[in-house]
């Protein structure tokens, strides 16, 4: 019996008329409500919040093994966000959106009659120095939630005389940006579409951009359902990934410099064979403009990478510790070079949806263990652990901040009150100190448009910030920029050791941290909103900040004038435009992909 795939056809209720010509793709073309479908359901109370002291994000960790190896599936449930914030302690209230978000297992049935939890970060990469990283990711999207949105359309004659064609379109009327005279229109393949197309793009590794190490331009579907349910799952692609990674690892081992995999054929054969025929049965029916399968077979007849897949993807990649010698090419070569240790994270990269799906969730934290970071927290810090069985870094809480999507203008480049920020899924959240303490926090802002800034904390507290976007600071910067506010931007991770006052007065509990949208701003006037409160309670033994930060690795150090090139390449970025018609060029081209 042969097997039908259902791929998707819009269940999305409205669905708008672009323009005569593309009535032909009108199935192909979704409403662009991406991030919150018309499911959402009347407000309720928000679940409870959870601590964030308490709140452990799930991990994938080596734990010393040498291999980081892991799942992430990218699904989509409904998940509670906080529509309006309460007054402080209470609970808020939240409405039921369908939000993308990246998890550490496969989805399972809801209870109709369960509350939807707040939405989570995805699990947390917790690699050392050394360590090749292995992830199994899946797409368990259901298509059907967020129409057919369309990867690819690349008639550029017809697009040249139908300007937006091949875009997500919605009933405001994207992709046209004006009216005119003459009218402004997105245009492919900057503009919204793929938006149930994922992949994994980790920020801060010193890796390969090839294949299946860190390549943007990898896009993975959503895997077909057969009965309501996913046929691409951990267990069918199980036997095929644990051949690739083994081999992975050990070419990596062998070769720290190694670019492999490099070719289609260096894949499985059960999974390359599997690959094939999914994407030849989701291409059937489609014009050739959309189809996956020509401009994958036409790569893997050049030789290069294929761009396209569907349910799952393999990504493997070694974190090479430095300092030391290497092997590479049958020789060992010193490393100038190394990843350095810290606080990075991932997120999803698919061109042309990057700002929804990130706008859901779908990002965590990566965090690279080495001796010379860590291992020196952990040698001074290790007396004063509550949990004897595992380092006190580990013990100190990861803040992924974001503005959940609730409600995307997206194709009018805004229009909407900012969302507030949200810290690990939750809205003016507590994290609990008690007097005396000293914690580590790890702060990653995965916004996709706001800064936020960190004026200082109240007289009593005294803080020091250790590293700015997964690079350590050498003791200069560690002691001139003491108690010193931060602008944290899109993108950015700070690194603040933070030590709570040893005597609690009422004017000292609870302390908000809170957030400014600008330097001068929160630096002229009050900031603007409770980012998270600090509650002291509890008794522990009193903890010092660490003196000195500990020498930083050689690669970190100064560039010296010899080192220059005296090659050159100009690179001019450029803006023109504004609002919603803005345009950004390098050297005058826009982006393209492939």
């Amino acid at each position: 019996m042969s097997k039908r795939y259902l791929f998707g056809r819009a269940r999305v209720a409205a669905i708008s008329v672009c323009r005569a010509a593309a009535v032909a793709v009108l199935a192909l073309l979704p409403v662009l409500w991406l991030a919150a479908p018309a499911r959402a359901q009347q407000a309720n109370a928000c679940p409870p919040q959870l601590d964030l002291s308490q709140l452990k994000l799930p991990e994938i960790d080596s734990n010393g093994r040498g291999i980081t190896a892991g799942m992430i599936v990218l699904s989509d449930a409904q998940r509670a966000f906080q529509i309006s914030l309460g007054t402080p302690g209470s609970s808020g209230q939240c409405v039921p959106q369908l939000l993308r978000s990246f998890q550490n297992h496969e989805p399972v049935a809801p209870n109709p009659s369960a509350a939807p939890p707040l939405p989570l970060p995805g699990p947390t990469i917790r690699a050392e120095l050394g360590d090749v990283v292995q992830i199994t990711f899946l797409n368990q999207i259901d298509p059907l939630d967020y129409g057919a949105s369309i990867d690819r359309w690349e008639n550029l004659t017809q697009i040249t005389e139908q300007p937006g064609l091949g875009c997500d379109s919605s009933t405001a009327g994207y992709p046209q940006l004006s009216a005119g005279p003459p009218p402004v229109y997105d245009t492919m393949p900057n503009c919204f579409h793929g938006s149930s197309t994922g992949n994994l793009h980790f920020h801060g590794t010193h890796t390969s951009p090839q294949s299946a190490a860190d390549d943007v331009f990898v896009q993975v579907r959503p895997s077909p359902r057969e009965n309501g349910a996913p046929v691409v799952t951990a267990a069918t692609v199980k036997p095929m990934f644990d051949e690739f990674f083994a081999k992975c690892a050990a070419t990596l081992k062998a070769d720290n410099l190694a670019e492999w995999p490099k070719v289609w054929s260096d894949l499985p054969t059960a999974y390359t064979t599997l690959e094939e025929k999914l994407l030849k049965a989701y291409d059937q029916g489609k014009p050739p403009q959309t189809q996956l399968w020509p401009p994958d077979e036409e790569k893997i007849a050049a030789g290069e990478w294929p761009q396209y897949y569907i349910g799952a993807f393999p990504n493997c990649f070694i974190v090479p510790k430095y300092p030391g010698v290497v092997p590479h090419d049958g020789m060992q070569m010193a490393l100038h070079m190394g990843q350095a240790p810290g606080t990075h994270w991932y997120h999803a990269h698919k061109h042309g949806s990057t700002f929804l799906n990130v706008g859901n969730g779908m990002e965590g934290a990566l965090i690279i263990e080495g001796d010379d970071y860590d291992g020196k927290f952990n040698a001074f810090y290790n007396q004063y652990r509550t949990d004897k069985s595992t380092d006190w870094t580990r013990q100190q809480p990861i803040l992924i901040v974001n503005q959940y999507a609730n409600t995307p203008g997206l194709e009018r480049g805004g229009g909407a009150p900012p969302t507030p920020f949200a810290v690990n899924g939750e809205q003016e959240p507590t994290l609990t100190m008690y007097p005396g303490q000293v914690m580590l926090w790890r702060i990653i802002n995965a916004s996709t448009t706001d800064g936020f800034y960190l004026p200082a904390l109240p007289a009593g507290f005294a803080w020091r910030q250790t590293a700015q976007d997964g690079v350590q600071f050498d003791d200069q910067n560690y002691q001139s920029r003491a108690e010193r506010p931060v602008f944290v931007a899109p993108g950015n991770r700070i690194d603040l050791l933070v030590q709570a006052p040893s005597v609690v007065t009422n004017a000292l509990n609870p302390i908000n941290v809170y957030q400014g949208t600008s330097v001068s701003a929160a630096e002229t006037s009050p900031p603007n909103a409770i980012l998270f409160t600090i509650k002291l309670a509890g008794t522990g033994p009193a903890m010092p900040l660490m003196p000195h930060m500990p020498p930083r690795p050689g690669f970190l150090k100064d560039i010296s004038p010899g080192e220059l090139s005296k090659q050159t390449q100009t690179l001019d970025f450029a803006t023109t435009g504004g609002g919603g018609q803005r345009k950004e060029t390098i050297n005058g081209h826009k982006f393209m992909e492939g």
